[in-house]
């Protein structure tokens, strides 16, 4: 099939909207069939499609080329004069303005498909097009959530980039990830699901679980859900290891082993005072593990509800920083001894802050771009001749 560059990107897209007929189908197939090239080019523009699927926030019309709009979804009028719609059928209907955005993107990339370093944005997250690779990465400030070409969802946390190839889930289905993800992976045991963080290689099967791997922080943490991950590295003696989890398990990585003996006291501590299991440490690893956790702790991030238990202060201010995209500085070492328990659920970070002095000894100063945290001395008496329980 001899066929200029526009029409294949118009047949694709009408392809994965679901708009093509029997025969066009059958065009397609032998038109993929012709070349590898042919493969590759198809597989990269489902990718993009694909990856722009979660969309959720209506980006301004004036943003999209008319010419795209003309080649929009016929129903495009009906949709604007159904003002006596309900809520309900509105939600359950798929957005106009979401398909055209989708086109946009996926027409924008094709354009420019042989070259490198394309790049895009959606939902504030960037899509970057780049060497036979396929970039997803979120910005400080913002969450995301995507569906891989094996239908595996993927949840970002803020400030966090995924990486794969456009050929995933042909051969082998590999990403890698800095920052944080929750996986729901699907099933597939010819072609295990593999996570690469660090110097670590989480392997999954039909599994769900959590990773936390910030450069920046010391440790990688998987959490796992349901299903089963294997955890492969090397060890102090650079030998191979390979740990096992079931659900309900927790395994932190640090950088070496002081650290981890700092956190494993600190865990010990905080399961003493709430009796849970006893954290072991790993032989020859740099690494704690914990069985019987709440597993919500680590992975509610993602949903409506952000359920924290016990945190530590600092550690906690270093996720407010990513999730607010606000530079948060501690003012007094005093606050560090601090804990935090509670539930959040779309606050501001202004609202957060009052939250936090509900519970915890706590003033603050708010500047441009930065708010400086420390112990509120006369607030800790109060609390204290008021019986309140601090948590420390």
């Amino acid at each position: 099939m001899k066929s200029d560059l526009f029409e294949i990107d118009d047949l694709i897209i009408r392809y994965l909207s679901g708009a093509t007929s029997p025969e066009e189908n059958s065009i397609l197939s032998s038109w993929i069939k012709e070349s590898a090239d042919n493969q590759s080019y198809f597989n990269s523009i489902r990718n993009i499609w694909l990856a722009t699927s979660q969309t959720n926030h209506v980006v301004s019309i004036n943003t999209i080329n008319p010419d795209i709009i003309k080649r929009g979804d016929a129903d495009a009028e009906d949709a604007f004069d159904d003002e006596d719609d309900s809520e309900e059928e509105l939600a359950n209907r798929p957005s106009v303005f979401i398909r055209i955005i989708r086109v946009a993107a996926v027409v924008l990339i094709a354009l420019t498909i042989g070259a490198l370093g394309n790049q895009y944005w959606i939902n504030n997250h960037q899509i970057a097009f780049t060497d036979r690779k396929m970039n997803i990465e979120t910005t400080l400030g913002s969450r995301a959530v995507t569906t891989l070409p094996d239908g595996s969802r993927v949840w970002l946390n803020a400030g966090s980039r995924l990486d794969y190839n456009l050929d995933f889930g042909q051969k082998t289905r590999i990403v890698k990830l800095i920052g944080e993800a929750f996986f729901d992976v699907k099933t597939d045991s010819s072609k295990p699901f593999v996570v690469k963080a660090g110097k670590l290689a989480i392997k999954a099967y039909g599994t769900a679980f959590n990773v936390k791997a910030y450069p920046e922080e010391n440790s990688i943490t998987t959490t796992l859900v349901r299903g089963k991950v294997v955890i492969a590295g090397k060890d102090n003696s650079d030998k191979d290891f390979a740990i096992n989890l079931k659900p309900n398990d927790k395994v932190a990585f640090y950088n070496d082993n002081s650290q981890r003996i700092n956190a494993l006291n600190k865990v010990h501590d905080l399961n003493n005072q709430a009796q849970q299991s006893v954290p072991v440490l790993l032989k020859d690893i740099n690494a704690v593990k914990e069985a019987e956790i709440k597993t919500e702790l680590y992975t509610s991030w993602k949903d409506e509800r952000w359920v924290i238990e016990k945190r530590d202060i600092e550690s906690l201010l270093s996720d407010f920083e990513r999730r607010y995209n606000i530079k948060i500085q501690i003012g007094s070492d005093e606050i560090k001894k601090y804990h935090f328990t509670g539930t959040l659920q779309n606050e501001t970070i202004e609202q957060v802050l009052v939250i936090l002095r509900h519970t915890i000894p706590l003033k603050y100063k708010v500047e441009k771009g930065l708010i400086t945290i420390s112990e509120d001395e006369r607030l800790e008496k109060e609390f204290k001749s008021a019986n309140i329980n601090i948590e420390n």
